[in-house]
C-alpha cells in the first residue's frame, strides 16, 4: 500500500484499507476519533519568521529540518570527517539550518550554511540566534553570482540532497574544490538518474524537472575527477532515504491531537508537502532515480587544467 493512499487516508480521517476498496469502487468512509479532536484552538500562532510552509516541514521532519532523517542523517554524513574544534565546515543546501546546527553542537565545530530560499535562510537565522549559534552556525543566502569564495578555507562540505536544485553545478563543484583545504573532505549525497533513465522520462513530470537537473551517476565521477577529488565512497543509499520518507510521514499519520489540528490549520501547505515527497519516493521505487553518496578527499598537489 502505497505512501500516496496511506497519507489521503489519514488526511480524510479514512481507514487507508476503506479508501483503497473505495478507489476499486466499494468504499464505506468513516471519521477517526482523533481528528474529531483535532481543535484548531490547540496550534500556536505563526512566529514572525514562519509560515505555514515551515510550520508544515518542522512538523514532519523535525525542528529546525525540512527533509528526512534529520540530524541523525546529517551526522552519519560528516561521521567520517573526524571533524574536532580546530575544523571549519560549510553545509550547502543547509534549508532551515538544522544540519548547520547539528554539526556546530556535536562537533564544536564553526560551520557556514549557505541555501537559496530566501525565506528558509531567514527563519534559519532566527532558529539559530535563539539557539545561541547565530555566529557559530552562521546561514548565508546562495547567490550564484556572488559564490565566489576563497581558497582553501574549510576543512569539510556537506551537501545532502540539493545539487538537484542547482542548474550550475558543473561551475559550482570547481567553486566547492576551490574553498576547500588540500586533504579536505567533501560528501555528496544527490537525487542521479538511473542507468539507461533521460531527464524526459514520464516517471519524473511530477518531480517539476524544468526547474531542477539530475546528472547521471558518470557526470558527477568526470567532475570529479576533473576537479582532483579523490573518491572514496559511491553508494546507493535510496533504500535507506525510503525508509525515512516513510518513517517521518508514519509519525505524522500517528501523530496526536495537536499535530493533526496543525496539519488542518496549514492543509494546503501539507497536502504541498505531501505530493512534493510521495512524487520522490514514487521516483525512487519506480527506478528513475537513484540516491548516491558520494565521499571524496581533496588531493594535496590537485592541478585544474584552467591552471596551466
Amino acid at each position: 500500500m502505497g505512501l500516496g493512499l496511506r497519507l489521503r487516508a489519514w488526511w480524510g480521517g479514512y481507514d487507508a484499507k476503506e479508501l483503497h476498496a473505495h478507489e476499486q469502487g466499494a468504499f464505506k468512509s468513516r471519521v477517526t476519533k482523533e481528528s474529531a479532536r483535532a481543535e484548531p484552538s490547540q496550534v500556536a500562532p505563526l512566529a514572525e519568521w514562519e509560515n505555514g510552509r515551515i510550520r508544515i516541514m518542522q512538523m514532519i521532519w523535525g525542528t529546525g529540518h525540512s527533509m528526512p532523517g534529520g540530524a541523525e542523517h546529517v551526522s552519519a554524513l560528516v561521521k567520517p570527517f573526524g571533524l574536532d574544534p580546530s575544523k571549519s565546515m560549510m553545509v550547502l543546501g543547509a534549508s532551515l539550518g538544522g544540519g548547520t546546527r547539528t554539526i556546530a553542537t556535536e562537533y564544536d565545530v564553526w560551520t557556514t550554511g549557505y541555501e537559496m530560499e530566501g525565506e528558509l535562510v531567514h527563519a534559519g537565522k532566527k532558529l539559530s540566534a535563539m539557539a545561541g549559534l547565530d555566529r557559530k552556525a552562521e546561514l548565508q543566502n546562495y547567490v550564484r553570482a556572488d559564490f565566489d569564495l576563497q581558497p582553501n578555507i574549510y576543512d569539510g562540505i556537506v551537501c545532502a540532497e540539493s545539487l538537484y536544485r542547482y542548474k550550475d553545478k558543473y561551475e559550482l563543484l570547481g567553486k566547492l574544490q576551490k574553498c576547500l583545504k588540500p586533504k579536505g573532505q567533501l560528501a555528496i549525497t544527490d537525487f542521479v538518474l538511473a542507468p539507461g533513465v533521460e531527464a524526459d522520462d514520464p516517471r519524473l513530470e511530477s518531480l517539476d524537472t524544468k526547474e531542477l537537473e539530475f546528472w547521471q551517476a558518470e557526470q558527477y565521477e568526470r567532475r570529479f575527477r576533473e576537479l582532483s577529488l579523490d573518491v572514496r565512497v559511491t553508494e546507493d543509499i535510496g533504500e535507506d532515504y525510503r525508509r525515512m520518507i516513510l518513517q517521518g510521514w508514519a509519525e505524522v499519520a500517528q501523530g496526536d491531537p495537536v499535530k493533526m489540528a496543525t496539519a488542518r490549520a496549514f492543509a494546503s501547505e501539507l497536502e504541498a508537502e505531501l505530493a512534493y515527497w510521495a512524487a520522490r519516493l514514487k521516483a525512487l521505487e519506480s527506478g528513475a532515480l537513484q540516491l548516491l553518496r558520494f565521499y571524496m578527499t581533496k588531493k594535496t598537489e590537485a592541478r585544474l587544467m584552467s591552471d596551466w
